[in-house]
């Protein structure tokens, strides 16, 4: 791997590189605050509500500070402190041969080795004010490492213990989720954010509860967040709880229910290609938190009645009443900086008196959180008028209503059992559900709008391939049986906690898009010249200046790899990143039309060469200082060797 700084100020001087600066998880950032905003707003979360009677609807936005409000070092991109727990499957099938989109041949990599590597992109993200925990189970459980600080010490020990880590045999997925949550409860309640990540491969198949696992986890943990209980309390889970399906040998029913339980976020992850995506996303989510155990609680009188309608979810509550009084709750559990928690509720019985003097046609709603970093719970209240005309523009109710309608479709398709799992429906049933597919994406509001937010999401419901994954999952049973079963709760998920899971899907990359903080933790940047392919199979290569919508103006370092040697193959050198792929230096190819094609990058000697001349480092690593370039061409011809201080830590990819 080659490192070197892009655009250096010559008046800054060379500098021992820290750790964190030597692996490129996320760039420089700085963050800047939304203009007209009070500082009441920078701090705290608010809550507005806007009745759509037109629709028999109200709107509920929360909306979180857009990023923290502290100063930020440019070249040390924030995030919000985590404790976080991996608990890792080891069964046996966790070393079969991982599967890779498009290729027939085995990389000879497993399932857990991809996993491993998963572990060590996160130990990368983060640093001493982090904490991270690991617990593996086959048969059964093992803690590997108890909540630990990732100083530059505690991390070398962590990396060690994931290398350590080897399949085993059967799958007991409660005593592994049980132990996850023993280590993160054992390092008592702190101002970092608490999460269990969970990631398994298939069906747990050993000491399972005989009453089911959501059952068995209520009886355990019966304090929820709409009781407000405070961070630490015995009764109720430690953290949010975060579950991974690889493959397709997936109880994903059961995972999606444990995240829906434990407040948090289950995504599937089909192949080999998608696990660093999914984990990088995941984590930065977490680390853009803003405050969790967040509940938002409506309070009105009848005539009004006031229900959700995004279909039903495990720790979904039904409105109460009390005499003419009635509440209704909902759990957000963590709210991002910079994004918004949007939701669409179904408003009956308005009536039409503007000069109601009773006010039973208004609706109070309090939001209660626990801010990440602080100790003392946050709250915002707002009322309003359900007779008051709507603020939000057409295409933003429009937006909200049919994301709605699609969670609430995806939802019928997966009902709960008595064990309170997930279940696709049977096949006479499933084919009813899927014959009005048709009907929603032609009466789906978002088809009259053109904006970027309305259109991703028909993009997802029914756009040409590769988009318009729904309508794939759903277009034979067998596409249904093998993926759609597992992607739909996935997507599902996505979009009813509005989060960001991947680079993959049009509607989740609208999450988290206009977080400073989210981008800072999961962004791609890539040099004008440095040429990436979009295509699933790597074979239309291209500048980035000539497809890019933006150039980002970036001060910070710029990472080059280079792979072995191999067989030669220029399809063998290059890294795939989300849905991008970028190519590796020494790939072969040093003449031609081809955009990958130069003289120095492409000859796996040269390159080589000049790694060695400049001093490779034990972890692979070697830090250069810019190019060498041809003073008749201006063609680069090598690599600039560093200061004598910059040699001593890092290696240019």
């Amino acid at each position: 791997m080659v490192k070197r700084p892009y655009q250096p100020d010559p008046t800054s001087g060379a500098k021992r590189l820290t750790l964190r600066q030597r692996i490129p998880i996320r760039g420089p950032s700085t963050v800047n605050e939304k203009t007209g905003s009070s500082q009441a707003s920078l701090l705290h979360a608010s809550i507005s509500l806007h009745p759509v009677s037109a629709k028999e609807a109200l709107i509920v936005k929360v909306t979180p500070p857009h990023a923290p409000v502290e100063n930020i070092d440019p070249t040390n991109p924030p995030h919000v402190a985590c404790d976080i727990v991996l608990v890792i499957d080891v069964s046996g099938s966790m070393g079969a041969p991982a599967d890779v989109p498009g290729e027939v041949e085995s990389t000879g990599l497993s399932v857990l080795d991809l996993t491993k590597h998963a572990a060590m992109t996160i130990i990368e993200t983060l640093n001493e004010g982090d904490r991270l925990g690991i617990v593996t189970f086959g048969s059964k459980s093992n803690i590997v490492l108890n909540l630990t600080s990732m100083d530059k010490t505690n991390k070398d020990k962590a990396r060690e213990k994931v290398r350590d880590i080897e399949s085993r045999d059967a799958t007991n997925l409660w005593h592994g989720m049980l132990d996850g949550i023993k280590v993160l409860r054992q390092g008592k309640p702190s101002s970092r954010v608490p999460a269990l990540m969970i990631l398994t491969d298939g069906k747990p198949n050993h000491m399972c509860p005989e009453q089911g696992y959501i059952p068995k986890l209520r009886s355990l943990y019966p304090v929820s967040g709409s009781e407000k209980s405070l961070p630490g309390s015995e009764k109720s889970l430690p953290g949010s709880i975060h579950t991974f399906g690889f493959g397709y040998n997936l109880e994903s029913g059961l995972l999606k229910a444990i995240a829906e339980f434990g407040g948090g976020n289950y995504a599937f992850i089909p192949d080999a290609g998608m696990i660093g995506t999914v984990f990088v996303h995941a984590v930065a989510n977490l680390q853009s938190t803003f405050a969790t155990k967040a509940v938002l609680t409506l309070s009105y009188q009848e005539p009004l009645s006031l229900e959700e309608i995004r279909g039903d979810y495990i720790g979904r509550h039904a409105p109460k009443s009390d005499g003419p009084e009635s509440t209704l709750t909902l759990e957000l559990g963590n709210l991002q900086y910079g994004q918004t928690r949007d939701i669409y509720i179904s408003a009956k019985g308005i009536g039409e008196d503007p000069f109601d003097e009773k006010g039973v046609t208004s609706v109070t709603a309090r939001l209660d959180y626990f801010p990440s970093g602080g100790k003392r719970m946050g709250s915002a209240d707002a009322t309003c008028s359900m007779l008051a005309d709507a603020e939000l523009s057409p295409n933003e109710i429009a937006y909200h209503e049919s994301r709605t309608l699609i969670s609430k479709f995806l939802a019928s398709i997966f009902p709960a059992n008595f064990k309170d799992v997930y279940q696709a429906l049977k096949h006479e049933q499933l084919k009813a559900k899927v014959a009005e597919l048709p009907e929603l994406i032609k009466e789906l509001p978002a088809q009259k709008f053109e904006d970027e937010l309305n259109k991703s999401l028909v993009e997802d419901l029914a756009g040409e391939e590769p988009r318009g994954q729904i309508s794939i999952a759903l277009r034979t049973p067998e596409y249904f049986r093998k993926w759609g079963t597992h992607y739909l709760p996935s997507i599902h998920n996505a979009h009813t906690r509005q989060i960001c899971n991947s680079f993959k899907d049009s509607g989740p990359q609208q999450y988290g898009k206009d977080s400073p903080l989210f981008r800072a933790c999961r962004g791609i940047l890539v040099t004008p010249w440095h040429p990436i392919a979009g295509d699933t199979d790597a074979k239309a290569w291209g500048f980035p200046a000539y497809v890019t919508e933006r150039n980002v103006r970036y001060t910070g370092f710029v990472y080059s790899v280079m792979l072995q040697r191999g067989d030669g193959n220029p399809r063998s050198h290059a890294l795939r990143v989300g849905d991008v792929w970028g190519v590796t230096l020494g790939h072969g190819i040093v003449s031609g039309n081809d955009s990958r094609a130069h003289a120095f990058f492409g000859d796996y000697r040269r390159v080589a060469k000049a790694f060695l001349g400049m001093g490779i480092d034990k972890a692979g690593v070697v830090v250069g200082a810019g190019v060498e370039r041809d003073r008749r061409t201006g063609v680069v011809s090598g690599f600039r060797q560093p200061p004598p201080l910059l040699d001593q830590e890092c290696v240019v990819s």
